[in-house]
């Protein structure tokens, strides 16, 4: 009984075989090969790569996920996800095709992965403050026009122009 559920268990969080042999050993003194792994990973019906998989039951469950805080996740920690939580195990590729079926606009927006303009405005002098304290990399991020560099030194009146990843 408890073999079933400590082999379980270390199956769904992802581990390979030869892991899977080792930690029930190390933590619960059950010793086992990785060919008696298979075999009983086999009658307890837990296979890795399945290829039958019902598509409207993955597709209902990445939708539940996107109203949450996994609305952000791109397709490989969506099928962690699954993996982990919903113990599905799907192949990587369905998750991708499904994920840009349901949020076309986020999946473009995470395979350009560029650099997106914003505008800040500064009203004075020493209005703007380096955030992590690196002047080199702030320096290479901000572009004054055409006046001074963002340095709370010196006196900065004119609309700064930022570059940043948006995530």
């Amino acid at each position: 009984m408890i073999e079933s559920v400590v082999i379980e268990k270390y199956f769904h969080l992802g581990y390979d075989y030869k892991t899977i042999t080792d930690l029930p050993q190390v933590y619960h003194g059950i010793t086992m090969s990785v060919r008696t792994l298979k075999r009983r990973l086999q009658s307890f019906n837990l296979v890795k790569k399945k290829i039958n998989v019902d598509e409207d039951l993955i597709r209902n469950i990445i939708r539940s996920e996107m109203q949450g805080p996994g609305q952000l996740a791109g397709y490989r920690k969506m099928w962690h996800i699954l993996r982990i939580k919903h113990h599905v195990h799907v192949p990587r590729r369905l998750v991708a095709q499904i994920l840009r079926e349901l949020d076309p606009d986020a999946s473009k927006a995470r395979k350009r992965n560029k650099l997106h303009r914003r505008i800040y405005h500064s009203y004075g002098p020493n209005q703007c403050w380096h955030i992590n304290g690196e002047k080199l990399v702030v320096s290479n991020l901000f572009t004054s026009n055409p006046f001074y560099d963002c340095k709370p030194c010196l006196p900065l009146h004119f609309c700064l122009t930022a570059l940043s990843y948006d995530e």
